[in-house]
């Protein structure tokens, strides 16, 4: 993936500007892409470099792994089938998503809705190769992956519509990514 250009960040934005919506995935090694940064930054929300290490060994393919299936909102028609039918949803080397706080995304009059996050024990490294040296960067919690980012656009005094960025932090579930168990195997 590359970065769009100036013209092509200013095209997107007018395309979201009409009150569209779309689904952006990036994932964790494609961090230097100043102007989708640019773009994000008006929905409040950003990828933070790094990936995400899942530690509970009930939603992953091997304990401590990169590969692993979220937890789901049961809220929203995007993921209530997913989580009420117990559907499960295999993720691959998934970033951080990070937001702006309550009064900025209120200011940009964007909504937020967490769609897919992690469980509380995932760990969190901004580093794509840790080390003893490294370790301290290390981050433990639950993690945003996938959120759902509802944008009030047009004139003020005009017609006002609403513009959806739905953002996901990896895009290896969009693929034909094959992972096999027997790679985890010790022999």
């Amino acid at each position: 993936m590359t970065d769009i250009n100036e013209i092509e960040l200013g095209k997107l934005k007018d395309y979201m500007n009409k009150g569209v919506n779309i689904m952006y995935t990036q994932d964790y090694t494609m961090y230097d892409l100043p102007n989708f940064k640019t773009f994000l930054s008006e929905y409040g929300v950003s990828i933070t470099n790094g990936y995400i290490v899942e530690t509970d060994a009930t939603y992953t393919i091997a304990e401590g792994s990169i590969y692993f299936m979220p937890q789901v909102s049961s809220t929203n028609n995007i993921t209530s089938e997913i989580y009420s039918d117990r559907y499960y949803m295999m993720l691959a080397q998934a970033g951080k998503l990070t937001f702006s706080s309550d009064d900025v995304l209120t200011n940009l009059d964007v909504k937020r809705e967490d769609l897919l996050f992690t469980t509380a024990g995932a760990v969190f490294t901004p580093n794509l190769e840790t080390t003893e040296e490294t370790k301290d960067a290390l981050e433990t919690g639950e993690f945003t992956i996938g959120s759902i980012l509802t944008k009030t656009v047009g004139e003020e005094g005009k017609d006002l519509t609403e513009s959806k960025l739905l953002v996901i932090s990896t895009g290896s579930f969009l693929t034909d990514y094959y992972v096999s168990e027997d790679s985890y195997v010790t022999i």
